[in-house]
């Protein structure tokens, strides 16, 4: 966590925003799972996605949606997860595939913490997202 908040810093004081856009998802992803203040992990990150937005980032959307819509569904955000979750799958339309597997993941969990849940869509989500992953040879992804 230490060199994102260097590189943070570096991205605030040189007015690198692409910089400052990624390192403060990064930072705020490594707050959240290291169990830190879940809230402010969420907002810092939803404020890293949208200096990515305002700068019309492109390249790597998918993975930073998916990434926020997996932080929304394990911090029980079921809305926030299906919403993000949805605009990393919408990033296949530029053929950005990487936050494929996350999102549907996030997916998943969105709809097992949902009142009435659908398992088999659940299963559905879960076993498109094993498969994807191993055919593309994302082994940790895999794993997940």
């Amino acid at each position: 966590m230490a060199h994102c908040e260097v590189a943070l810093d570096l991205g605030r004081t040189t007015a690198t925003r692409y910089l400052e856009a990624y390192c403060r998802c990064s930072l705020a992803q490594a707050h959240f799972m290291s169990g830190g203040d879940v809230t402010a992990a969420l907002r810092d990150y939803a404020r890293g996605l949208d200096m990515l937005y305002e700068l019309d980032e492109r390249l790597s959307m998918s993975m930073y949606e998916s990434w926020f819509a997996e932080m929304c569904a394990l911090s029980g955000d079921v809305d926030g997860a299906r919403k993000h979750a949805e605009l990393a799958l919408k990033c296949r339309e530029r053929h950005q595939y990487v936050g494929e597997v996350g999102a549907l993941r996030a997916l998943a969990m969105a709809e097992a913490q949902d009142a009435a849940p659908d398992w088999s869509r659940a299963s559905h989500y879960l076993a498109t997202a094993a498969h994807l992953a191993l055919e593309r040879g994302q082994r940790p992804e895999a794993a997940i």
